[in-house]
């Protein structure tokens, strides 16, 4: 059984409670008190809120609980000279729950002032201790004291090796007390990893579910983007034109990394700031929260990818037979899950979404420069040809949406879209253009009965996309290779997040 009255400061108050009434205070303690707390009795700013006078009724009244040999464990805001004598022991921590001290006050605060003294760090007579440690150690505006981190100093110390030989010695006592009974494995964490991820997956779910605008703000960009797409080329035709509207149209799925990655590493990174201060506690492991967000975002990814896809898929009136639209719909839900997963990739790798922000550029301009569109796979300079290229999952999915949007898709040139010239005399325009034709040449002649030639550059799709360097047979390869770069992204966001940690003390 613990005895005395011990203190818990730390360097960051808890938001105030609004109860400012001394006999509300009372009335909160009686009922923890009602309880019968068989261990410790622990208080959050008990005083917090009250004025001096009230603060000290409140803190004289602990003091009799703990003479009478209730244990308590309370937390206290910038108490006064008057209060901090009251108690026992004192646990002070720094930024990111590093310990600086734990130990015995003393008279005047005495104990702890001296441990300061003998590292370097005196208190004048006139302050108060309580609020002079804090700024010693940094935590308010001003530097700390001494070239070290108090924490490292602590770790050092004479007090920190004494309180672990204290635990050792209880440890064993208590084993000597129970006998021999067989001594409990000792394990680092009090769950097994399923549980952990089960409970971390379940809050993580209900996090998402009670901040509604992250879901609706990513589902009406997806929305909006799509339907403006999909009525800027709507009812598209067979001509020749429309070939290059449909890799436009294509060509918009790009967008969607660029829309995800500015919302999801900003939400990875408000909650990796709390799951710092769970996993140091060993609430958990880093493996269950971060396989937690990346599960927690797939039901808003494929809600997102469904109304992304039917406003830009089928008012521009893309290829609507099933086995092309279950494609190109299922590699929209690939680029969903590959953009979420490379958010938060990202935001493992980078210490805020500030710098976070500033990699986006250029990882979404990588992608769409060396895909193969804006710069056709032949005009490709070798030496970023032969793996940049190749390494894009960009590449992939251009590449497996066009051939399957374009192929076998009959074109019809329009009037203006034809190349008009005259066969040479004697000769009609199929005779004319016989060899041409023969050698593998696209395209193909309005009429070939006739002397004045009406050519059209494209007689079905593929002969549009082939010099591009794509081909339809690599389709569910090149779809294959894409979702493995979801593997791979879930590689990089594991391993950061169990080696990187950017807690700052």
């Amino acid at each position: 059984m613990l005895s005395g009255f011990h203190l818990l400061t730390r360097r960051f108050s808890d938001p105030e409670s609004g109860l400012a009434v001394e006999q509300r205070k009372r009335v909160t303690i009686g009922v923890e008190l009602a309880a019968k707390p068989e261990l410790l009795l622990f208080l959050d700013e008990p005083t917090s809120g009250l004025d001096s006078q009230s603060a000290f009724n409140i803190v004289r009244f602990l003091r009799k609980l703990a003479a009478a040999g209730q244990a308590i464990l309370c937390t206290i805001h910038q108490p006064n000279s008057a209060l901090f004598e009251n108690f026992d022991r004192l646990l002070l921590l720094q930024r990111g729950g590093q310990c600086v001290y734990f130990g015995d006050i003393g008279k005047d605060a005495h104990a702890l002032l001296d441990y300061f003294h003998r590292h370097g760090a005196d208190c004048p007579p006139s302050a108060n201790p309580a609020e002079w440690m804090l700024d010693a150690i940094g935590a308010g505006s001003t530097h700390r004291i001494g070239d070290r981190d108090w924490a490292d100093v602590w770790a050092d110390s004479e007090e920190f090796a004494r309180v672990k030989r204290d635990i050792v010695n209880i440890r064993e006592s208590r084993i000597s007390e129970v006998g021999s009974a067989e001594p409990m494995e000792q394990k680092e964490y009090a769950t097994p990893m399923s549980f952990q991820i089960k409970k971390v997956v379940k809050r993580q779910n209900l996090s998402f579910w009670r901040t509604p605008n992250y879901g609706f703000t990513r589902l009406f960009n997806h929305v909006i983007i799509a339907l403006l797409t999909g009525l800027m080329y709507l009812q598209l035709d067979n001509s020749r034109s429309s070939l290059q509207y449909r890799v436009f149209i294509i060509f918009q799925v790009t967008v969607l990394p660029a829309l995800i990655l500015a919302q999801v590493e900003p939400k990875y990174a408000i909650a990796r700031m709390i799951s710092f201060r769970e996993q140091m506690s060993k609430a958990y492991k880093t493996f269950p929260f971060a396989l937690s967000m990346v599960i927690a975002e797939m039901p808003y990814s494929i809600l997102c990818a469904v109304f992304f896809f039917i406003p830009i898929y089928y008012i521009p009136g893309l290829n609507s037979a099933s086995s092309r639209a279950g494609y190109q719909f299922l590699i929209v839900l690939i680029t969903e899950v590959f953009s979420v997963t490379l958010g938060q990739a990202i935001a493992a790798l980078t210490p805020t979404p500030f710098i976070a922000s500033y990699c986006n550029p250029f990882v979404i301009i990588i992608f769409a420069l060396f895909c193969g569109v804006t710069i056709p796979k032949p005009l490709i300079p070798k030496f970023w040809r032969v793996w940049l290229y190749e390494l894009n999952p960009f590449t992939r999915l251009i590449g497996g949406m066009i051939v399957t949007e374009l192929h076998q898709r009959s074109v019809e040139c329009t009037a203006g879209e034809f190349n008009v010239f005259n066969a040479p005399q004697g000769q009609t325009c199929g005779e004319y253009m016989e060899d041409f034709f023969a050698s593998g040449a696209p395209g193909y002649i309005a009429d070939n009965a006739t002397s004045v030639c009406r050519y059209c550059a494209y007689k079905v799709g593929d002969q549009f996309y082939q010099p591009l360097g794509y081909e339809f047979d690599n389709r569910w390869r090149d779809l294959g290779i894409f979702a493995a770069f979801i593997a791979s992204n879930l590689v990089i966001l594991f391993a950061a997040a169990k080696y990187l940690n950017f807690n700052r003390r």
